[in-house]
């Protein structure tokens, strides 16, 4: 039995046949001459014209000539089983390469071939990536040029994955039904984004967790373009409208924690009205930590054990009953201790009324990022990070 498989060079094509590897030599308009791969070796080989792209060619043997060298069966192996893996990409572009290994090496053992001359993954992971690459499609530019559609709208499992595509708003949203249906059941909901991973175009991987049956599990996976209130609320409304169709109720989560970002806090407190928003204090450290960073007082920080005990009371406060937070705040701020730091270190003011300014007097309440009524899980949501 005679079979193409691919060649050492880029684009190049092998017939096998019998154990030993061919190379195409010349082509006619009825016939196709081929040589034996081995410089060294006279034989000669001749098939029909086929199309050698095609995964079951229809090939013809005419003539044949004896080698002078033994057979080819470890490269042969080792070829077979990598052009099997190319059929399984073709048929299955959605599936990761690991899976489809993993499934062709199965198959293999389960036939009983040897596993000699089958090839370590990592060995052939760029063989096969480059194989994937070029079966899917360019990445897009634009919103308008992102194509959603057939296999790509479905998980492995054949299930709807595609719960909104919106050119316009550039948003497009990812979840199954029987995700929603759970979603609706959760009392306390996680939102989170991150831009490392986006692909192009977007800029953002909006996703929302929910704490059912005690786990916190991702149920809505979305890519946004903009990060307005309107591009947000759009987002909750898609949500809402399919919370309504797949379970029959209305959305209504007890509590939503969110990061320190205004569009999204202003989006969720107009779609979702009846949920008590709380801030992720992870969230709210890291700011601090990053205004500490931005003032030059990182490094005065871990040398200075009196300026380090005064930035953490602060970055601690929100520990304190809610009711206390202010009073707190104030008396931390004006203590004899803090202003002789501020003497010697102005910058440690200039943070005091950062805090001051956002997180007090400007978009973000002490109610919003206070933690001493939540629970340990529910205090950030660094469950849904990364």
């Amino acid at each position: 039995m005679a079979f193409i498989c691919d060649g050492h060079r880029k684009g190049g094509k092998v017939l096998v046949k019998d154990g030993f590897r061919y190379l195409r030599n010349k082509v006619t308009k009825t016939t196709i001459y081929w040589r034996c791969w081995k410089p060294i070796c006279g034989s000669l080989l001749q098939t029909n014209v086929f199309d050698v792209r095609s995964d079951n060619p229809n090939i013809n043997i005419w003539r044949e000539t004896d080698h002078n060298h033994e057979s080819d069966d470890d490269m042969i192996e080792y070829a077979r089983f990598v052009m099997e893996l190319k059929k399984e990409i073709r048929r299955n572009p959605s599936t990761t390469i690991k899976r489809i290994y993993d499934a062709g090496l199965i198959k293999k053992v389960r036939r009983g071939d040897s596993r000699e001359f089958i090839p370590d993954f990592l060995k052939i992971r760029p063989i096969l990536a480059r194989a994937r690459r070029q079966i899917l499609p360019s990445i897009p530019k634009t919103t308008t040029d992102v194509v959603i559609e057939g296999q790509w709208t479905k998980t492995w499992s054949n299930y709807d994955f595609l719960l909104d595509h919106d050119v316009d708003w550039g948003v497009t949203l990812f979840g199954t039904a029987e995700n929603i249906r759970r979603l609706q059941k959760c009392k306390d909901v996680y939102m989170d984004g991150t831009f490392r991973t986006c692909p192009n175009p977007y800029t953002q991987v909006f996703t929302i967790h929910g704490n059912y049956r005690n786990r916190v599990l991702p149920f809505v996976m979305g890519l946004m373009v903009g990060r307005t209130v309107g591009h947000y609320r759009h987002v909750l409304g898609v949500v809402k409208a399919a919370v309504r169709r797949e379970s029959g109720h209305r959305w209504r989560p007890r509590k939503v924690i969110s990061d320190f970002e205004p569009a999204l806090t202003n989006a969720i407190e107009t779609e979702l009205p009846n949920a008590e928003l709380s801030g992720c204090y992870f969230h709210f450290t890291q700011s601090l930590w990053s205004k500490i960073q931005e003032l030059g007082l990182a490094t005065r920080y871990r040398r200075h054990i009196r300026l380090r005990k005064c930035l953490r009371k602060f970055m601690a406060i929100g520990y304190l009953p809610v009711t206390l937070v202010r009073a707190n705040f104030q008396t931390l701020a004006t203590a004899p201790r803090t202003l002789r730091l501020i003497r010697r270190c102005p910058e440690l003011q200039d943070f005091i009324t950062y805090m001051e300014n956002n997180y007090f007097e400007g978009s973000f309440p002490p109610a919003l990022w206070n933690v001493h009524q939540r629970d340990m899980d529910n205090r950030t949501n660094n469950h849904v990070e990364g």
